[in-house]
């Protein structure tokens, strides 16, 4: 527009032809710097966004060094994001994508309140880019659902929901989110015959979105399945979730794979698979035991494995399983480990052998 209105003026006008020209051309300047400034944004925002859902491991020091880098290149554009809407929307995703990595889950949500606010004092962008409105309601889903902010969680869920949608690739996104987000409340709120009521919902909209739906996304998704089922002593139905997971071989989502592998040996123990249990176990030792670099919490279902094969009838299992509870106890303490993939899991487990009080109970405190 900018260039066909300089072109016009220049042809049309007969006196003054510098001053509006040139006061045109500034304009398209200005115009080229704030898109150039809009690109930098999002680039830096998306890689924050994809080190956290490829699930890197943040405290490996090249990814931590890379994480700080972006953040620091996001900071950059604070003065000018007052001015910009477009601007002031990636500069909040970039630091709401930063403390998601970060595990600070309060100021993620408080980013991506900031973003949604601002779509609701210009909501005429609501409509004209629905698409990235659409992002911001998934995501604010997300962090509300982290930071328990229930009440901000289900007003984005029940917004996404009546969305209107335009596009197959709309329509994909929606349910993704949608469905992920609603099927992981009800399994933190201990409302577990609606999740599983979802799950024929989720396998139809896996088959019919498989293009649409990340891969990273798509594996998490079993995950909370095979969870789901985990915690309500289904561990058929677990397994069969859990194979799922184990079928992909790329390298995304290594921690989700990882805690997996760590539950199998435990759910085939607890199906009585005697045979398959200490090849499971053997298994899952060898692959942490090949990780470059250990947590905690790996480091201590290791050591677990080595000394205490999963044997009920075995003469130490009881003093093994005290002395694991107590340390995992102790790692939950530390609040590093918030978060952090498997833990609850298999404490929920230890607990349940030793107190015989269900999981799903033992998970809503009763």
């Amino acid at each position: 527009i900018l260039s066909r209105e300089i072109a016009y003026t220049i042809e049309f006008e007969k006196k003054q032809l510098t001053e509006p020209v040139i006061d045109l051309i500034n304009e398209q300047k200005q115009l080229a710097i704030t898109q150039e400034t809009l690109l930098e944004l999002q680039t830096r925002s998306r890689e924050l966004f994809s080190i956290y859902r490829s699930g890197a491991d943040v405290q490996d020091h090249k990814v931590h060094s890379r994480v700080e880098m972006l953040v620091s290149e996001v900071e950059m554009y604070r003065p000018r994001i007052s001015k910009y809407f477009s601007l002031a929307i990636q500069f909040n995703r970039g630091y709401a994508n930063y403390h998601h990595i970060q595990r600070d889950w309060k100021a993620s949500f408080e980013c991506t309140k900031n973003e949604y606010e601002l779509y609701q004092k210009h909501d005429h962008f609501k409509e004209q880019d629905s698409y990235n409105y659409k992002l911001c309601l998934a995501n604010l889903m997300s962090r509300s659902s982290s930071a328990k902010e229930t009440e901000w969680f289900l007003k984005a869920l029940e917004e996404m929901k009546t969305a209107p949608v335009h596009s197959f690739n709309e329509e994909g996104e929606v349910f993704q989110n949608v469905y992920f987000q609603e099927h992981l409340y009800y399994i933190n709120a201990g409302k577990f015959d609606k999740a599983e009521a979802l799950v024929p919902v989720i396998e139809e909209g896996l088959r019919k979105y498989k293009s649409k739906i990340n891969k990273a996304r798509f594996l998490t998704f079993k995950y909370n399945i095979m969870i789901m089922y985990f915690v309500l002593h289904r561990f058929k139905e677990s397994s069969k979730w859990a194979d799922k997971i184990l079928e992909d071989k790329s390298e995304i989502k290594e921690n989700v794979k990882t805690v997996t592998k760590m539950l199998l040996p435990i759910i085939h123990f607890e199906l009585g698979h005697v045979d398959l249990v200490e090849n499971l176990t053997r298994s899952a030792y060898r692959h942490l035991s090949s990780k470059k670099r250990l947590h905690a919490f790996e480091k201590l279902v290791l050591q677990y494995f080595k000394v205490a094969p999963l044997r009920s009838n075995g003469a130490n299992f009881e003093q093994n399983l005290r002395d694991f509870s107590k340390s995992i106890s102790e790692l939950i303490e530390r609040e590093e480990t918030n978060g952090m993939f498997g833990l609850e899991e298999v404490h929920l487990w230890v607990r349940n052998k030793q107190t015989s009080k269900p999981m799903h109970e033992l998970l809503m405190g009763s």
